[in-house]
């Protein structure tokens, strides 16, 4: 098994691949992108070095340890740990901060009780237990997507009403 980096770039700018190792365990080099090329055309890496090599880059571990320059471009890392903090506020700010309810119809119950368990899912994601309370204001329900549905609800029963011309009930009759 030999030692000799898996690239090299010499100062002409050409990099060179290792394809194969001789039977003492140099390494036979060819330029990248070569497919198919015979072992006797290849070059090691003392061919190489008559050419001169650039100086090759640490390994990734090394390089991390390695004091260097502040980098100049955004990391991204950092990038996509701010569009998680931002989504993780945004789920913050949609759970529930009151407990569920526990009076109404058997059906009204189970479907705050499923949605309420839903939204325990989401909490235990997040790291904390609702009812949630936080410094931010809670978002309006009018401006979530249940308000939405409740509103888009609201029309439609509106428009059956008129149909029908039937009064407002408020919802107790649906």
């Amino acid at each position: 098994m030999t030692t000799d980096p898996l690239t090299v770039t010499t100062l002409n700018g050409v990099v060179w691949e290792r394809r194969a190792e001789t039977a003492d365990g140099r390494g036979l080099y060819t330029c990248a992108g070569v497919r198919d090329c015979p072992a006797f055309v290849m070059a090691t890496l003392s061919d190489l070095t008559v050419h001169g090599l650039r100086p090759t880059p640490p390994p990734p571990a090394l390089a991390a340890e390695a004091p260097g320059p502040a980098p100049t471009q955004q990391d991204p890392l950092n990038d996509r740990l701010a569009t998680l903090e931002k989504e993780r506020a945004g789920l913050l700010a949609l759970l529930p901060r009151d407990a569920c309810i526990t009076e109404g119809t058997p059906n009204a119950l189970a479907a705050a009780e499923a949605e309420y368990g839903a939204w325990e899912l989401v909490a235990g994601v997040l790291g904390v237990t609702l009812p949630y309370a936080s410094s931010e204001p809670p978002i309006p329900f009018a401006l979530t997507e249940a308000g939405e549905r409740a509103a888009a609800i609201e029309r439609a029963a509106a428009r059956l009403r008129a149909v029908f011309d039937m009064p407002a009930s408020g919802g107790e009759d649906l």
